[in-house]
């Protein structure tokens, strides 16, 4: 979502004895899993700050910025040392064996740097006790084996347990036979994808849903149990707050599955324990050269993978985050190469020069991903930036045309009711703030205390 609030101008509003008065909106902008950021706008113009995590789409930010697994995780007759013929078919009796002896959590083998996001900061769960729905399905003992298993071997730094209902879980499991197309997009082997959303500001995790496919994407079979469970003990750590991959191939949280059958290793063990431990000391030495690992480890794995769009969709991510805008800007160039009709990629390569200050070049990016937009909701977030783009180039009415185009379909969205009020009044409409107000109240929203939508009320003559 791209709803920040402009600021509403209040020209020529006399009340009684009193003169021109300013109205600075501040406005809760709330993105789900999100923390919630208060944006302050003065006169004498709108002006719009860019938080650093709106440099992706919705989509984007799952996959990566939030902790989004894609793991190629390939079928059995192309995955060394994994058999389908040989899979486990006693589900109880499949019991993954590791040598579990004392961890060094302060100085031990590790790979913090590649967990901790693109600025060094850990993301973890800020409670011990982490409760799990499970959508059924028939590898439910697995799932129940795996949990046991992080349960046994994270004793005192955390613990699952079992939730009645989704909508009370920390973590959500869930098999399907397919990936949505924002689960999925030119990954033919993923087994497994994990979206997680946390605090920005305390980076404490609050909600993680893991998705596990229940037949290989390319051949359509059935997953076989090592490689589901392998699968799911690594996406397990996602929803644990690791963001990136291990560079090792004998660790559980490798990035292409199959070199480990779900077994934790040392440094998988001690990564994890250190994020949990609450040493601050050990993990700010630890994630100490994070940002510079993490560039390098995009740059290589473009380097590896020049076919997939996701390897420079990543790359210019965090180049983003680094500030550097047009290497962000050639990184979405070359991904757009290999999917010209991706309307995410348009979408963040507009975010990208809108965030440069180059609002025209923004805006005529960003109507690119709305042709090539194929969800309402994608729609919605894109009209809206757009609007923004043009209220930043002064354009009011342009910008009043977008943000109702993205209003009337989002009814509900108070941020893109403020929005919308904001270009009214900065065009001297009057008649259609009190409609647009009146829109939202009917939708079932109380304005009641709304100190903005009051204000634009008696600016509106009503």
């Amino acid at each position: 979502m791209f709803g920040f609030i402009l600021e509403i101008s209040m020209k020529n509003f006399k009340l009684k004895v009193e003169f021109i008065q300013i109205l600075i909106l501040t406005v809760l902008l709330v993105i789900i899993g999100f923390a919630n950021y208060i944006n302050y706008y003065g006169p004498p113009k709108p002006t719009v700050e860019v938080k650093d995590f709106m440099s992706l789409s919705p989509s984007e930010q799952k996959r990566l910025r939030l902790g989004y697994a894609i793991d190629d995780v390939k079928p059995s007759n192309n995955v060394e040392n994994i058999n389908t013929e040989n899979a486990v078919k006693n589900i109880d009796n499949f019991q993954p064996q590791v040598d579990e002896t004392q961890d060094n959590i302060i100085n031990g083998d590790n790979y913090l740097d590649f967990a901790a996001n693109s600025n060094g900061q850990i993301v973890k769960w800020n409670k011990k006790d982490i409760s799990v729905y499970i959508y059924s399905s028939e590898y439910d003992n697995l799932i129940n084996q795996a949990l046991r298993k992080y349960n046994d071997t994270f004793k005192g730094y955390f613990q699952f347990s079992s939730a009645s209902f989704p909508q009370q879980a920390d973590i959500v499991i869930d098999v399907v036979e397919n990936f949505d197309t924002n689960d999925m997009q030119n990954e033919l082997y993923m087994v497994g994808v994990t979206n997680t959303y946390f605090d920005s500001k305390s980076q404490n995790l609050k909600m993680a849903k893991i998705k596990m496919l229940s037949k290989y994407p390319k051949t359509n079979k059935k997953v076989s149990e090592q490689d589901f469970y392998a699968s799911l003990m690594h996406e397990m750590l996602h929803a644990l707050g690791i963001i990136g991959h291990s560079p090792n191939s004998k660790d559980l949280m490798y990035a292409v599955a199959g070199h480990n059958k779900g077994e934790f290793t040392s440094r998988d063990r001690v990564t994890l324990k250190m994020m949990y431990s609450g040493n601050e000391e050990v993990l700010k030495k630890e994630t100490a050269n994070a940002q510079f690992t993490k560039l390098e480890e995009a740059k290589n794995y473009a380097k590896m993978n020049p076919n997939h769009a996701i390897s420079w969709i990543n790359l210019a991510r965090i180049y983003y985050n680094a500030n550097q805008k047009d290497e962000a800007l050639e990184a979405y160039k070359k991904a757009i190469q290999i999917e010209p009709n991706n309307s995410e990629i348009y979408q963040s390569m507009g975010e990208c020069y809108y965030s440069s200050g180059k609002y025209q070049a923004a805006i005529n990016i960003l109507e690119k991903a709305y042709q090539l937009s194929k969800e309402g909701s994608a729609k919605v977030n894109i009209s809206n930036m757009i609007g923004i783009s043009y209220a930043k180039m002064d354009n009011y009415e342009s910008a009043y045309n977008y943000f109702k185009q993205a209003f009337v379909v989002r009814k509900n969205d108070k941020s893109l009711l403020y929005n919308l009020i904001s270009a009214c009044v900065q065009t001297d409409r009057k008649e259609e703030v009190k409609e647009y107000i009146n829109i939202y109240k009917q939708s079932g929203n109380n304005i009641d205390g709304d100190d903005v939508i009051k204000k634009a009320l008696l600016w509106a003559g009503n």
